[in-house]
């Protein structure tokens, strides 16, 4: 009797083995999908703080070019003030030497000032086109991304209705192995 009383445990004892193995491997599937769905979720995040970042730091690059471009109207419209060649101590004309002189220093000053707007104008330009491509190449990372997001929350689903269709404990009692066995106790208890 101890035997078949054995063998039935050892019956219900495997098919039970069976089953929270596959469980589980189901279990631990869905615990994978959920770390990476975690980490997607941290990339979608933190790609999206960086677009909105560029975003103003773009803004903040447009208002520069805008003031450079003021700037640079204002600096080419600069005229040369006539009454710069007469001393304004003693009001005379200056000689015509030192006339050229200032004139000169005045168109000098004023080509490298507009030197100087151009180039930072242009840098601030350079930085703006790096910006919106750096905002480009992130929100096409950002669609895969999502896509990803998707994708990992249809898998950890279809691992949860998996794992839902498999029972917690193995019925055995329907099997032509139980039921033999079950018959060999009954004959031995009489």
């Amino acid at each position: 009797i101890m035997e078949l009383k054995f063998a039935e445990s050892d019956l219900v004892r495997k098919a039970n083995e069976e089953n929270i193995k596959a469980r589980r491997e189901i279990e631990d599937k869905i615990a994978d999908k959920k770390f990476l769905l975690t980490q997607t979720e941290k990339t979608v995040d933190d790609y999206e703080r960086q677009i909105d970042i560029s975003k103003h730091h773009s803004v903040s690059l447009n208002e520069s070019i805008e003031s450079y471009r003021n700037q640079y109207r204002q600096t080419q419209e600069l005229v040369f003030d006539e009454n710069s060649l007469v001393c304004s101590y003693c009001g005379q004309e200056y000689p015509q030497d030192r006339k050229e002189q200032i004139k000169a220093e005045f168109e000098s000053k004023k080509a490298t000032e507009i030197k100087k707007i151009t180039e930072l104008g242009n840098k601030a330009k350079a930085e703006l086109d790096k910006e919106k491509e750096t905002i480009a190449s992130i929100e096409k990372e950002l669609v895969e991304h999502r896509k990803s997001l998707k994708l990992l929350n249809n898998f950890i689903a279809s691992y949860e209705k998996e794992l839902s269709e498999l029972p917690i404990s193995i019925d055995v009692t329907g099997t032509e192995e139980y039921k033999a066995i079950q018959s060999q106790l009954v004959e031995k208890e009489q």
